[in-house]
C-alpha cells in the first residue's frame, strides 16, 4: 500500500495521503513519494486539476513525531534548516512550479504541516466536520512550511496572528469567516465539492488559468513568492529552539505531556468558558 495514492480521471488528479489508520501523518516517506506525484501531475497533459485530500475521516494531523522523533534527534539545527528550506511536503508548499490548480478537499483534523499544506492549494474546500490548527507551536515550533507567508495572505494578519500564537484550532465555518475555506460541504462530502470546483475549471482554456494562477499568486506575495517561503524557512529553523523543541517532542511523544483535551478545544470554547 502507497503512503500517497496518485490516479487521474477525466481530466483530474487525485492525490490521497493514504495512512488512515494514523490519520494520514506526514513523514519523510510521503515527503519522498509526493516529489514524485507533484513531478508526474504537472507533466501529465491528461492531468489539468489536481485534488489533495485524506483517506478515512481527516485530512491530516501533520508531521508524524512518533515516527519520526529519531530524525530529530539526528539532525543539528544547521542539517534540519537545509534539507527543509529548498523543499517542503514534496515540493508543494516550496521548491516545485506547479502552474496547474491544486484543490484541497478537508474532512476531519488539518493540524500543523498538514494545515500549511492545504494554504499552499489554490483552494480549500472543507467539510463541517473540519478543524484547522496550528498546534506545533505548543511545541516550541514555529511556523515554517508556508504558514507565515500564505496564511497572512488568505487570511488577513490578525487572523494569521491569532492561529498562530495561541496554538488552537478552529471549526470550518470559523475557517471560512477568516476566508481560509471557500467553501463549506456537508460531512464526508468535500471530495464531491471539491470535483465541482474542479470540473469549472476544466470548461475553461487551460493556458489561461496557469497564467492567471501564477499571475495572483506572484502579484499578491510581490513577485517574490519563493524568496518568501525560502526566507521563512532560514527564519523558522535558525530561530529554533533547538534543545526546547526536542524536548518537548520527547515529552509529547513519551506521554509526559498530556494536554489532549486542552488541544481539543477550540479557540471558540476557550472563550465561550470565560
Amino acid at each position: 500500500m502507497s503512503v500517497v495514492e496518485y490516479e487521474t480521471r477525466e481530466g483530474i488528479a487525485y492525490v490521497k495521503l493514504n495512512r488512515p489508520e494514523k490519520n494520514n501523518p506526514l513523514n519523510r516517506a510521503v515527503f519522498d513519494r509526493l516529489e514524485d506525484v507533484w513531478d508526474d501531475f504537472c507533466t501529465d497533459d491528461d492531468a489539468h486539476v489536481a485534488i489533495l485530500y485524506g483517506a478515512g475521516d481527516n485530512f491530516s494531523t501533520g508531521f508524524d513525531l512518533e515516527e519520526e522523533i529519531g530524525a530529530l534527534d539526528e539532525f543539528n539545527e544547521e542539517e534540519i534548516r537545509r534539507k527543509n528550506v529548498d523543499s517542503s511536503v514534496g515540493g508543494l508548499v516550496r521548491g516545485k512550479r506547479i502552474l496547474k490548480p491544486v484543490i484541497a478537499a478537508i474532512e476531519g483534523w488539518c493540524l500543523a504541516g498538514a494545515f500549511e499544506a492545504a494554504l499552499a492549494c489554490d483552494l480549500r474546500v472543507a467539510s463541517e466536520t473540519a478543524k484547522f490548527g496550528l498546534y506545533h507551536v505548543r511545541e516550541g515550533m514555529p511556523n515554517a512550511d508556508g504558514g507565515s507567508v500564505r496564511l497572512p495572505l488568505i487570511a488577513g494578519l490578525g487572523n494569521a496572528l491569532e492561529l498562530s500564537l495561541t496554538g488552537r484550532h478552529v471549526t470550518a465555518e470559523r475557517a471560512k469567516e477568516m476566508n481560509i475555506v471557500n467553501r463549506v460541504a456537508p460531512a464526508g462530502q468535500a471530495l464531491d465539492y471539491a470535483e465541482r470546483y474542479a470540473d469549472l475549471i476544466l470548461e475553461l482554456p487551460q493556458e489561461g488559468v496557469r497564467a492567471q494562477k501564477e499571475t495572483i499568486v506572484e502579484t499578491a506575495a510581490g513577485g517574490n513568492l519563493a524568496h518568501l517561503l525560502q526566507y521563512e524557512g532560514v527564519l523558522a529553523y535558525n530561530g529554533l529552539v533547538r534543545e526546547t523543541v526536542v524536548e518537548n517532542a520527547h515529552a509529547f511523544v513519551d506521554g509526559k505531556i498530556d494536554d489532549r483535551e486542552q488541544r481539543l478545544q477550540s479557540i471558540d470554547d476557550v472563550f465561550a468558558e470565560m
